[in-house]
């Protein structure tokens, strides 16, 4: 992942928790399926051992537990289509 990209996403998240709070409850509400523990969306993350994260149930607070957040996170990733994860279409 560029840095650049993963910076503004954490910048953007820090935004919408602060001032859009529910986007993230009405977006995970929509949300279908269910994590695949792929470990695409965290691929720089150290906790990854055959691209498998091992510590998946107990996982630190750094880590990106509700991702993806939104339909715009799985495209900056670039996980559409990988990822076990969908939202419904409007």
């Amino acid at each position: 992942m560029n840095p650049i990209l993963w910076y503004f996403n954490y910048l953007r998240r820090w935004f919408i928790v602060i001032f859009f709070p529910f986007h993230f409850v009405k977006s995970h509400r929509e949300r279908k399926g269910e994590c695949l523990s792929c470990g695409e969306c965290c691929s720089s993350c150290f906790h990854l051992s055959n691209n498998k994260c091992f510590t998946y149930a107990n996982r630190p607070f750094w880590c990106n537990k509700d991702f993806p957040n939104d339909e715009f996170e799985l495209k900056l990733y670039g996980l559409e289509g990988k990822c076990g994860y969908t939202w419904k279409r409007k």
